[in-house]
């Protein structure tokens, strides 16, 4: 996803992010109320995650059905359906395959874009699918049952007043409240487009890059404390860090395009198994006199002839300038030996073939 914060709202959600506790408003009892939520610390998230697994065997104890065991109930009877279920299971080729696409075919901007296009429709049918096979296997599961006991008790140990008051236990025994929370919080979860975004954005540099990227020395308190979504912000300063420093990093456009990026790191890891990786990372190893040819349209071959160090397209326009002299309207009309001595030298240039005449 392209850039979409102005500087202002980087720099709030960098405060919001970095700060070991978060504020939200939630109605209580049909009155606004601010609340405050803390991370949990990594001693109490490991005693969350056992009383998740006590309570899920307590519900096998008392035959509460699990949310698998609701969904082949679900498909009996006809509510759900085994081609629903292929379906979802489905989008992960699906998906990797258009991103194949775009990996062999990313100077085709049309093609890449369609791609693009088609990857987006099929996260947001998946996330349909998911939500209504959730609404249709959750409640009433053994899942729903220890989830539950387990949310209250988070709460319970992390939630309160800004003062710093604990809200009355008996406050979260009541469902519409506890769901309301709950559902208050789940709206406040910033999605990880966002944490990219913030990743690799000037407010955020400078505070990573001055730290010297250690993590422990930008927030006050002790790592074990941080939160997922604090952990992912320094995940993705590491990605961004690699990406920047690479000697041949991408262009802002990848750079600011999540998939695209992602692409290019796929491209990164498998090139030195993978022939057909970027084209940007073949160039650099590209031995003289060779040519590679690169599918593009017109506005890809712009990225392929930026692609290229500026010696080599230096003598691109040296050469087009010898096949204009010569008077010929192809490129494969003048001998590449002509070329070559004209030039003085042996370049290898990273030419393209323009789909669109």
């Amino acid at each position: 996803m392209p850039n979409t914060l102005n500087y202002q709202q980087k720099s709030e959600y960098i405060s919001r992010i970095l700060s070991p506790e978060d504020y939200f408003i939630c109605d209580i009892d049909d009155s606004p109320t601010i609340l405050k939520a803390r991370n949990l610390t990594a001693s109490e998230q490991s005693y969350i995650k056992m009383l998740y697994d006590l309570n899920m065997r307590q519900a096998e104890d008392e035959e509460i059905p699990t949310q698998d065991e609701v969904l082949a109930i679900m498909i009996e009877r006809k509510a759900w359906s085994k081609e629903l279920e292929d379906r979802i299971n489905s989008f992960d080729d699906d998906i990797e395959n258009q991103r194949n696409v775009i990996r062999t075919n990313q100077f085709l901007e049309k093609l890449v874009k369609t791609s693009k296009m088609k990857i987006d429709r099929m996260y947001k049918e998946r996330a349909h699918l998911l939500k209504r096979r959730h609404m249709l296997t959750y409640p009433g599961s053994q899942e729903q049952y220890s989830f539950g006991v387990c949310e209250r008790e988070k709460l319970k140990m992390t939630l309160s007043y800004p003062d710093g008051s604990l809200l009355d236990s008996m406050i979260l025994h009541r469902q519409e409240i506890l769901d309301s929370i709950l559902e208050t919080i789940a709206k406040s979860t910033i999605e990880e487009s966002i944490i990219r975004e913030i990743a690799r954005s000037s407010p955020w540099r400078i505070i990573w890059n001055s730290a010297k990227k250690n993590a422990a020395s930008i927030v006050d308190f002790p790592l074990s404390r941080a939160s997922n979504i604090q952990l992912s912000l320094f995940y993705w300063s590491n990605v961004y860090d690699n990406v920047f420093e690479h000697p041949e990093s991408p262009s802002d456009d990848i750079v600011s395009d999540d998939e695209a990026l992602d692409t290019w790191l796929d491209n990164e890891h498998s090139k030195n198994s993978d022939k057909s990786s970027n084209a940007i990372s073949a160039a650099g190893n590209l031995s003289k006199h060779q040519e590679v040819m690169i599918p593009a349209d017109k506005e890809g071959s712009k990225k392929v002839y930026a692609a290229n160090p500026g010696i080599v397209r230096e003598a691109m326009v040296k050469r087009q300038q010898i096949i204009d002299d010569a008077g010929k309207n192809e490129q494969r009309g003048v001998r590449e030996e002509e070329i070559t001595t004209k030039l003085g030298r042996a370049i290898a240039p990273l030419f393209v073939q323009n789909r669109d005449g």
